[in-house]
């Protein structure tokens, strides 16, 4: 057999070009498998959480039940005493209703009894039987998780091509999801070629070698989405190359041969592959160090990769060639970090003296490097892990981190790969919508939205936190979002109108269908969370109505989600609340009351980022004008 040089050398670029021309690149398929199952598989569907999380207002701590308004006043030397009607565990409910002048002795986890507001901490009390003395008064809403204040029902909790690790695991085991729809892993076969390689259980003896390459390319497969399976060591011969590599075409996705690619005079595998089905032989040598002899084909319809011998060259080619196509057919973005990062911290951050402290982060992308910032939420939130890119350690003899500190930040998986995209600001189910849309356009972006309202969300511009906000503020001139470029350095791009309204029971029983209904004494009402635009926008109607917040009954009462204020008024714990329509079902209704203006902020820190443009061109689409126009009571500005 004469000896091949390799006369025509092309770029990684042509390489891949013609790879791609001709090699599959459809997923390999889908299968259904049980939760525990799909660790490290990749998401074949959007995940939209059936039930909020929690699915009902519970308390954050043991103690009492209360209404705020009977611990007014409380003291260490003057305590208010009420009357114990009863006491409620977790899993259980108190069938009863607390009124004026008595409480319900309540663990962690219970659900809220009815009429109570607040839970005062045990540590604050002091029962005798039927009475207790209150030391410390609570106020609306203390130490209660509301419903849906985690996770809220029909919220988009996890995107097509996600890759499922611990963090993921937990958020759907906590929305009930038992059966997930998943990718199939593509299956990879795996030889070594060459006389002079040997496995690991063979002795070594003169001129031999021990096979290194397909260990670390079975391994390099696991971590990128692969199912590989080892297929053994071919030796020097035409015929045998042949056959072994053709009898495995038929049962694998993608086959790789590790060795038999230079211009040696034992190299042959070029000719087989090229012998082997069109179009065959694509690529054999490529303008790359190392790695310059590498070889790809497509046989009879399968992908074939030939690595170089050497393993430095073999695992460049690797992550140059094998990577991205096996990631790409199992659903998977393109590659991630490593597992520690270097990042500096935008805000202090504080820990407890004595405790070693594993501070959830998450990480943004600037001009100088990582950006860290805390995960919000508690203990008790599933989304203090769901939203975290990894943690940062704080040792025991330190209660601080300073701004501006660079840190180490170890991620939770080697496969997560930081956001791309973090939109934080005011909840929006269109906005969900319009990320999918996003993804389904520019795969290679992955987002994360955090709720936190419109405020929060223009705070997190300021601090670096967030690439976009959504936001709908309204000024004291009925004008919305004009925002004082010296106090934030961020450019606002037009999203959408949309309605707000009163989110009532079906057929609206208590006929409510104008503001001034809110202050009737047979109407309770449940608000939205302080900073939120919802909130905003009501406390602006009632000065123009010049009507009193503390006339209506629930004013001081509130949720943090539009989908928790309609589960208020579907449990029938509140008459009315305030919202957008896209939040009812069919056992509510709305009454329209204003409309609003949701846009986005853009921070110019971040214009330049491709994630970011990739999203403002998203939002000027066809697509997202669809599907604006499609959700009731929004239309496009």
């Amino acid at each position: 057999m004469s000896r091949k040089i390799f006369r025509e050398l092309i770029s990684v670029e042509e390489a891949r070009t013609k790879f791609y021309q001709y090699a599959p690149l459809d997923l390999v398929g889908v299968e259904l498998l049980s939760l525990l199952e799909t660790l490290g598989r990749v998401l074949a569907e959007d995940i939209f959480s059936p039930i909020d999380v929690p699915p009902f207002d519970r308390s954050a701590m043991d103690g009492f039940a209360v209404i705020a308004n009977d611990t007014l006043g409380a003291a260490e030397d003057s305590p208010n005493n009420l009357e114990v009607i009863g006491d409620v565990q977790a899993g259980y409910v108190f069938d009863g209703l607390i009124t004026g002048g008595n409480c319900v002795e309540i663990s962690t986890g219970a659900p809220l009894p009815a009429g109570a507001d607040s839970v005062v901490m045990v540590e604050y009390t002091q029962r005798e039987k039927n009475n207790v003395d209150i030391y410390k008064p609570a106020s609306p809403g203390q130490n209660v998780m509301s419903a849906g204040a985690d996770i809220q029902k029909g919220e988009l909790i996890l995107l097509k091509g996600t890759l499922l690790s611990s963090r993921e695991l937990s958020v759907l085991a906590a929305i009930g999801q038992s059966k997930i729809l998943v990718y199939k892993k593509p299956k990879i076969g795996i030889f070594s070629s060459g006389d002079e390689v040997i496995s690991a259980d063979q002795t070594l003896t003169p001129g031999k070698l021990f096979d290194i390459n397909s260990i670390a390319i079975s391994a390099g497969i696991n971590e990128n989405g692969g199912d590989p399976t080892l297929l053994g060591i071919i030796e020097d011969d035409f015929k045998s190359l042949e056959r072994k590599i053709g009898e495995n075409l038929s049962k694998y996705d993608l086959l790789i041969i590790s060795g038999g690619t230079s211009a040696g005079m034992g190299d042959m595998l070029f000719e087989v592959v090229d012998n082997l089905g069109d179009p065959g032989l694509l690529v054999h040598g490529i303008k790359v160090k190392p790695g310059k002899p590498t070889i790809l084909a497509v046989c009879q319809g399968v992908p074939v990769i030939g690595l170089p011998g050497y393993p430095a060259s073999a695992l460049s080619i690797f992550q140059l060639f094998v990577v991205p196509y096996v990631r790409k057919i199992a659903g998977l973005s393109p590659v991630g970090i490593k597992t520690k990062v270097k990042a500096k911290v935008k805000q202090r951050l504080r820990s407890v003296m004595g405790r070693h402290e594993f501070k959830p982060m998450n990480l943004i992308k600037s001009e100088t490097g990582w950006l860290a910032f805390p995960v919000p939420g508690g203990s008790g939130a599933i989304t203090s892990i769901a939203l975290a890119d990894g943690f940062v350690e704080i040792p025991d003899n330190e209660t601080f981190v300073l701004p501006n500190t660079e840190v180490e930040i170890t991620l939770f998986s080697d496969k997560i790969k930081p956001i791309d995209l973090q939109i934080i600001g005011s909840h929006c189910s269109v906005l969900a919508k319009i990320i999918q849309a996003l993804y389904q356009k520019y795969p290679e972006y992955h987002s994360r939205l955090i709720g936190v309202g419109t405020t929060g969300g223009i705070a997190a511009i300021r601090r670096g936190e967030a690439h976009v906000a959504g936001i709908h503020l309204l000024s004291d001139t009925g004008e919305y979002n004009k925002l004082d470029q010296n106090e934030v350095d961020a450019f606002v791009i037009p999203g959408y109108y949309r309605m707000q309204g009163f989110i009532v029971p079906k057929g609206n029983p208590k006929n409510i269908n104008k503001l001034t209904d809110l202050i009737r004494e047979d109407v309770l009402f449940m608000n939205r969370n302080p900073g939120s635009g919802t909130r905003v926008l009501l406390d602006y109607l009632l000065l123009q109505h010049k009507l009193n917040s503390d006339s209506i009954k629930g004013y001081s009462q509130y949720s943090k989600s539009h989908s928790s204020v309609a589960a208020a008024v579907k449990s029938g714990v509140v008459d009315v609340g305030l919202g957008i329509q896209s939040a009812i079902d069919d056992d509510l209704d709305f009454i329209p009351l204003k409309e609003e203006e949701y846009d986005f902020l853009i921070n110019n820190n971040y214009r330049h980022l491709p994630a970011v443009n990739a999203f403002i061109d998203i939002l000027k689409s066809e697509r997202v004008t669809e599907i604006i126009n499609n959700f009731p009571g929004y239309r496009k500005k």
